[in-house]
Formats: C-alpha cells, sequence, structure tokens
C-alpha cells in the first residue's frame, strides 16, 4: 500500500464512520454524502488530490490558481499585474492609448494564459487590429459582447444601459427589496431611477411591515406605478466621454 493509498483509505474510513446511522432515512443522506465525497476527491498516481470543475467552490478555485500564477510570473510582470488588477472572474479588461500597445497586451495576455494551461478567448476590442494579430477562434464571434454584465458594441463602441422591474402581482416588502436587489447596475447609472424605489422600501421599513405582510391597495398600486415608470429603461451611451489628449 502506498502512502498515498493509505490516507485515502483512512479519509474514506473516517466519512463512513461520521456518517454511521441507525435509521434508513439518515442512511440514505449518509449515503450521499459519502458519494460526493468519492466524486469531489480524485485519487492520482501522483498523489494528488483535486476538486473538480462544476461545484460551487470552483469559481473561487479557479481565481486563486489564476492569481498565484500571475504573481509567480518572471516574464512580463508589468502585464501579469495589470492582468490580475483587471480580471473580473472571467473576464478581463485591458486599456491602452494606442492601438499597437493594445494589440501586444492581448498578445502578452494570451501567452500568459498558454502557460498556465488555460485558453484566453473571445477578444474583442474597438480596433481591428487586436483582431487581426491573433487567432481567429481566439476572438468573438461578434462585434457585441457583455462586459461585466453589460452589453457593449465594440464596433461602436458603445454601452448599453437598460432596467427591468416589472409591477408584481402581489405586493410585500420583500418582494420590493428583491425587486431593487434585481437591478443590475454596476457603475450606479441608474440609481436616479430607483431613488423612488428605495425611497419607497424605506417608508416600509418604517411603518414596520412584515416581510411577507400583503401591502393595501393604496401601497400596492403606489409601487406598480413606480415599476410601471421604470420597467423598459433602455439606453446607449458611448463608452468614451473624453478622447485622446484629453484623457
Amino acid at each position: 500500500m502506498t502512502r498515498w493509498d493509505k490516507y485515502w483509505t483512512i479519509d474514506s474510513a473516517g466519512v463512513c464512520e461520521f456518517t454511521g446511522t441507525k435509521d434508513a432515512e439518515t442512511a440514505a443522506i449518509n449515503e450521499h454524502v459519502l458519494k460526493t465525497f468519492e466524486q469531489t476527491i480524485e485519487k492520482r498516481s501522483d498523489g494528488f488530490a483535486r476538486v473538480p470543475f462544476g461545484l460551487n467552490v470552483s469559481p473561487f478555485l479557479l481565481a486563486g490558481t489564476v492569481n498565484h500564477h500571475l504573481r509567480t510570473q518572471e516574464d512580463g510582470k508589468a502585464i501579469a499585474k495589470e492582468i490580475r488588477e483587471n480580471l473580473y472572474v472571467d473576464n478581463l479588461i485591458l486599456a491602452a492609448n494606442s492601438v499597437s500597445a493594445i494589440a501586444q497586451k492581448a498578445k502578452q495576455a494570451r501567452t500568459i494564459f498558454e502557460s498556465m494551461g488555460m485558453n484566453l478567448r473571445e477578444f474583442l476590442s474597438n480596433t481591428d487590429a487586436v483582431h487581426q494579430n491573433l487567432p481567429t477562434d481566439a476572438c468573438a464571434k461578434g462585434p457585441q459582447q457583455r462586459v461585466l454584465g453589460m452589453m457593449w458594441n465594440a464596433h461602436n463602441d458603445e454601452l448599453t444601459v437598460s432596467c427591468s422591474l416589472p409591477a408584481p402581482a402581489l405586493v410585500t416588502k420583500r418582494v420590493v427589496a428583491r425587486q431593487i436587489a434585481s437591478v443590475y447596475d454596476p457603475f450606479g447609472w441608474v440609481t436616479p431611477l430607483i431613488t423612488q424605489a428605495k425611497h419607497f422600501q424605506q417608508r416600509l421599513r418604517k411603518e414596520r411591515y412584515s416581510w411577507d405582510e400583503i401591502l393595501p391597495v393604496h401601497l400596492h398600486d403606489e409601487w406598480n406605478n413606480i415599476c410601471q415608470s421604470v420597467d423598459g429603461f433602455h439606453r446607449i451611451i458611448p463608452r468614451t466621454f473624453v478622447k485622446g489628449k484629453q484623457l
């Protein structure tokens, strides 16, 4: 028995002992626990165990792995630092003041991720120079892509700002809070639109309505009017406000 086999046996035995039971219902739950343990710990000949992708912890593990490689990067430390500071889950945003500079950054970033065994793809830029210097399969298929959850038209270099707040059939304090929280606004651009909604939510708290209490008709109608005034908001705005030497 190798050392790894020994540890594997001990861990499996520990889980079995922990899930010891006398009734059928708990036995079924514990069987699921043991099955999950066996599926998420992989026995390998080199003695390592790893958690496969697809679990809730996968994004955390991916971010930790990428950050480790970027911090220990020997070549291209400057671009590695920029990548680390501008990586948002699986979105990387790079910027430069010249076409040649951004094209070079794109190539360097792709090389760094290749050294990690990862494929940095779906590149999209407001200049064709980036796409011309990369393989076709590394570029986005169309001119529009979501960046940080917002739709960006790279051809026109414009962002789409929208807000959806449909009027609900029943209105409670919980429904109001959930609808306000559902408005995705990473830059605070639609804050003026939902200020009235937040003020309404504040009134519900001050008047001590419970979370699931159906609101009276006048408040129900007021909330629906607020929703109707906001729902369907859609604006296209330029990504840049100033250009060239004004930057």
